[in-house]
């Protein structure tokens, strides 16, 4: 992909708005993936016409100038004084940082904010953030929602089994691994599962013997991410999982359906290309 020359935010905003006229013919909007690599292009663009992106009004336009500023961050070649100057424009701008989607875009997949100091450490007169480990390394969120609880986060879903051995096969086959459990509990058994790739335990299998599963209805369905739909399914075959024909409900996206001994449903998705690993407010913008 070509890197553009002296790059300014107007050109990124005609490039944006040519985007959009082609989403509106096809009736859709413009994809992450295509917004995330028109800010791979213009990714050498100066801190000041960043900073014009993030008071545009159109929300992929500032996906775009946060994006810019992951990119450049992330570079080997950008000396501390960038550096610094771009941690500024962050912590000057975080009011225009005002969604999840937008922080997203500062650390795609697995990669980690380089625009953060150490945790705890701030510019004098900073405005107060939340600095959270990830991995090895800290990322400092802001804009979070005024109405949010600080501190709070959903950690797993406890689902009722009639044949706890049963179910474990299936979840087992399914790729979750069993980190242990509480055996005696008001609830019954807990037994904590979670995927390979999940940072801590995603669910957990409540049974009592003397509680049958007997209504599923109070739970609509679960839903795993696959990076290969189908590359998932031929593996879930040769393990004695049966999932159902994929289809496509959205651009770019692809489903498979799975049902559990008990009867409950669960969706894997496969995102498009540029896609965060989870659901954003940029998939209803």
């Amino acid at each position: 992909m070509r890197t553009i020359l002296h790059p300014t935010a107007d050109l990124f905003r005609r490039r944006m708005r040519r985007l959009a006229g082609e989403a509106q013919a096809s009736g859709g909007r413009v994809p992450m993936r295509e917004i995330l690599a028109l800010a791979k292009e213009m990714a050498d663009m100066p801190v000041r016409e960043i900073e014009r992106l993030l008071d545009d009004a159109d929300h992929g336009v500032r996906v775009g100038a946060v994006s810019i500023m992951d990119w450049q961050a992330r570079r080997r070649t950008t000396d501390a004084e960038a550096r610094q100057a771009l941690f500024d424009l962050y912590m000057r701008r975080h009011d225009r940082i005002d969604n999840w989607d937008l922080v997203a875009a500062l650390h795609k997949g697995d990669r980690r904010v380089t625009l953060t100091l150490r945790p705890g450490a701030q510019p004098a007169g900073a405005p107060a953030t939340r600095v959270y480990a990830s991995g090895s390394w800290p990322r400092t969120v802001t804009g979070i929602p005024e109405a949010s609880v600080p501190g709070m986060r959903m950690l797993h879903l406890g689902l009722r089994v009639t044949d706890l051995e049963r179910s474990l096969a299936f979840y087992t086959a399914l790729g979750y691994a069993e980190l242990g459990g509480v055996p005696e509990t008001e609830f019954g058994s807990l037994t904590m599962l979670k995927l390979l790739d999940d940072p801590f335990v995603s669910l957990e299998l409540v049974h009592d013997p003397a509680r049958p599963v007997e209504d599923i209805g109070a739970v609509n369905h679960l839903v795993v991410q696959v990076d290969d739909l189908e590359a998932t399914i031929a593996d879930l075959a040769t393990r004695g999982v049966t999932a159902e024909p994929p289809t496509d409900p959205g651009p770019g996206i692809r489903t498979s359906w799975l049902t559990d001994p008990d009867g409950y449903r669960i969706e894997l998705v496969q995102w498009p290309p540029g896609h965060s690993a989870g659901m954003t407010a940029a998939d209803f913008a």
